[in-house]
């Protein structure tokens, strides 16, 4: 798993659980073969429930602490929401 992004600038969420604030981070889909299924797509969707879907189209996964995990094109954008990561 690599963090791609955390605090930096460029993200455009309001409220209190964003990147800018420290709760959220995007982690990249790691692939050592081109038809791999990243081991982090599978954990994400084989361990924590579906949660619906955003409003940009992302998949929703919620784990049992309560974050929340949505499935971007490229990447998951996690949010914690018990605290910051």
């Amino acid at each position: 798993m690599i963090i791609t992004g955390g605090t930096e600038e460029g993200h455009s969420e309001r409220g209190k659980h964003t990147h800018r604030n420290g709760y959220k981070v995007d982690m990249a889909l790691v692939k050592k073969h081109k038809n791999d299924v990243p081991c982090l797509d599978t954990y994400i969707t084989g361990h924590y429930a579906k949660a619906g879907t955003r409003g940009d189209g992302a998949a929703l996964y919620k784990s049992p602490d309560g974050n929340v995990y949505a499935r971007e094109t490229s990447h998951w954008d996690v949010t914690y929401l018990n605290g910051k990561a």
